[in-house]
């Protein structure tokens, strides 16, 4: 019974230190570990053991972060289809992004993004940075005001090259002890800017609507 175990065992073991060893060399190419020799047989005494351990639980929180790390949920709004195009994480921001499939951050013509602002408290201090920050708008932003605690922006601006015109719907709400906002731009790059503004004329009111439903939880993976 016990030499059975003990069969058992060993081929386990063996079996498991080479799957480690092919997961090492994959994630961390440039440790070069050897798969000739098992991983008992490189590490021989306490110190080498201890790292075998350590190497398993490395592996295995890499495999299980991997895993929780799925991409972002596509969406839909306004009869449109956006997949997930870019993530960035900072304290006092979190942004996504989402563009039509086949596009790019390059060269999209319509672009939702979610961002959060964990430090922040009141939507208008935030709209002020931003306001600071984006390019100027061709047209002072119209604000509509749903309630103290929900801003929605409207406005449009230019390229400083005058290759493309954007038209922006900004949403700012107070949710949760912090700042969201919800974002819907329409670009056109041809510098046909006539055709934008007829899109706009049609969808205006509509895509209005569709990003004062918008909500955190459509964003959620």
């Amino acid at each position: 019974m016990h030499l059975g175990l003990f069969i058992v065992w060993n081929i386990f073991d063996r079996v498991f230190d080479r799957y480690i060893l092919i997961a090492i060399n994959l994630l961390y190419p440039r440790w070069r570990v050897s798969l000739a020799v098992p991983l008992s047989g490189q590490m021989q005494n306490s110190k080498e053991g201890s790292m075998k351990l350590f190497v398993s639980l490395l592996i295995a929180l890499t495999i299980t972060g991997m895993a929780l790390a799925a991409p972002k949920k596509d969406l839909s709004f306004a009869k449109m289809k956006f997949v997930h195009a870019w993530s960035d994480k900072k304290k006092a921001i979190t942004t996504d992004e989402y563009v039509e499939p086949g596009k790019t951050l390059d060269n999209w013509q319509h672009m939702l993004a979610y961002r959060s602002y964990p430090t922040s408290k009141e939507p208008t201090s935030v709209i002020k940075t931003y306001l600071k920050q984006i390019k100027k708008p061709t047209q002072e932003p119209s604000v509509y005001r749903r309630s103290d605690s929900d801003l929605m922006l409207v406005f449009l601006i230019e390229a400083p090259d005058k290759s493309y015109a954007e038209f922006n719907i900004h949403r700012f709400v107070a949710e949760d002890g912090m700042v969201r906002s919800y974002q819907f731009a329409a670009r056109n790059w041809k510098r046909d800017f006539s055709s934008l503004t007829a899109e706009v004329k049609e969808n205006r009111e509509k895509w209005m609507e569709a990003v004062g439903n918008l909500k955190q939880s459509d964003f959620n993976q």
